[in-house]
């Protein structure tokens, strides 16, 4: 597989990028602005504490990566695997033991992605979710399973 392009910079979301978001990355139910909205409000960051309750409980002083998701077009070049080293990297930083994701069940190429970068586990959950967008509430469930790697 080849490397990151070499001009890839990971920096952290502005407000400004929202229109870049939704046609690089375009989400069910507004998820990009959901998730900035929240990111700007200081509500979550790259390094936080699972969202859910069953996950928390047993992996309390893991942060989880959430919402990584890269465009098919962009697929295979590295970028995925650039983003999980950086929160790895500022995981380590802080302290943590090992960094933690929610992979969907039914998403079997991010499975092996999460595998080939050490990733493990067998804690399944269901990922509930609400996003209002425009005015309209969005509910979400996803089938599945957290996994966790290591950290020096």
């Amino acid at each position: 597989m080849p490397g990151p392009p070499e001009n890839l910079t990971i920096r952290v979301a502005s407000a400004d990028d929202l229109p870049t978001l939704d046609r690089g990355v375009p989400t069910r139910g507004g998820g990009n602005a959901h998730r900035l909205e929240r990111s700007l409000a200081g509500e979550s960051a790259l390094l936080w504490s699972p969202k859910e309750d069953s996950v928390r409980a047993e992996h309390p002083d893991v942060p989880e990566l959430n919402g990584l998701d890269v465009p098919e077009r962009w697929r295979g070049h590295g970028i995925g695997t650039a983003l999980i080293e950086t929160a790895a990297r500022l995981a380590a930083e802080r302290g943590r033991p090992a960094l933690g994701l929610g992979v969907a069940r039914d998403n079997p190429a991010a499975q092996r992605l999460y595998a080939r970068l050490g990733f493990e586990g067998d804690l399944d959950y269901t990922d509930r979710y609400t996003i209002v967008h425009e005015g309209e509430v969005h509910d979400f469930a996803d089938s599945c399973r957290f996994l966790t790697r290591a950290l020096p």
